[in-house]
C-alpha cells in the first residue's frame, strides 16, 4: 500500500471536530443553550467552497504517464502491478 501526501483539507475539520468532542465529553460544557443556527449555513458554505476548488483540478505535467512508443508494446495491468508489487 502507497502512502499518499498529507491533506490538510481533511486533517484540520478533523482535528477541530474531535478537539470540540472531547472538551464537551471530558469539560461537561452544556451545548443545549447555545444557539447553533449558524452551523448548517456554515457547513453548507464549507462544503461548497471545497467542491468548487475540487473541481479547478491539481494538474501536474510531472505526473503524466508518457504513451508507449509504437515499436514497443504497451505494458499490461499484470505486468504493471508486478512492477508495483516490489
Amino acid at each position: 500500500m502507497r502512502r499518499h501526501p498529507f491533506g490538510p483539507w481533511s486533517f484540520v475539520p478533523g482535528a477541530l471536530l474531535t478537539a470540540f468532542a472531547l472538551v464537551v465529553l471530558v469539560g461537561g460544557v452544556d451545548v443545549t443553550g447555545w444557539n447553533l443556527s449558524w452551523v448548517g449555513p456554515a457547513v453548507l458554505i464549507a462544503a461548497g467552497l471545497t467542491l468548487l476548488l475540487a473541481a479547478r483540478g491539481r494538474r501536474d505535467p510531472h505526473l503524466e504517464v508518457p504513451a508507449a512508443p509504437e515499436d514497443e508494446p504497451a505494458a499490461t495491468t499484470a505486468e504493471l502491478d508486478a512492477e508495483d508489487g516490489d
